[in-house]
């Protein structure tokens, strides 16, 4: 776990980010660096050589991932990066759950055998899609089902 890694001095900076990610209730930013060609547009931290990042991972402290944590990391994500105080967020369907599963799959296989991950619906998840698609949990949760059998 995070402990080992905290024995590797290489390790330090993303132990100590990630301890730090835990002791509180909000999203953190974890930026990466490439080059000038790759720089982000939007307001960023630069480096020791003066880059913005390529791009920038986004922490959030909820538990499980749901549409409302979604529309929270983007709203602060704008708000401390675009300066934008109140934004509106909408959620398109640009990518089938299947689509997206899919994808999953493929990345699964290429590592291999041993990393096979069992898939469980939180249950806040099921109840946003519920709302969402204006269908039962049970429907929600036969039909997310019925997707990665």
């Amino acid at each position: 776990g995070i402990e080992d890694l905290g024995d590797d001095p290489e390790e330090l900076e993303f132990v100590t980010a990630v301890e730090k990610y835990l002791a509180d209730n909000k999203c953190h930013y974890w930026y990466y660096y490439a080059d000038k060609e790759s720089e982000v547009s939007y307001l960023a931290p630069l480096n020791e050589k003066g880059l913005k990042p390529n791009f920038t991972d986004v922490w959030h402290p909820d538990e499980r991932i749901g549409i409302s944590t979604i529309e929270t990391a983007v709203k602060a994500f704008v708000k401390k990066h675009l300066v934008i105080d109140n934004c509106e967020v909408e959620i398109q369907d640009g990518e089938s759950f299947e689509e997206s599963y899919k994808s999953f799959k493929e990345e699964q296989d290429l590592r291999g055998e041993g990393s096979k991950v069992r898939i469980e619906f939180a249950d806040d998840v099921v109840e946003e899609l519920s709302r969402k698609w204006k269908l039962s949990t049970e429907e929600v949760l036969k039909k997310l089902k019925k997707t990665i059998q």
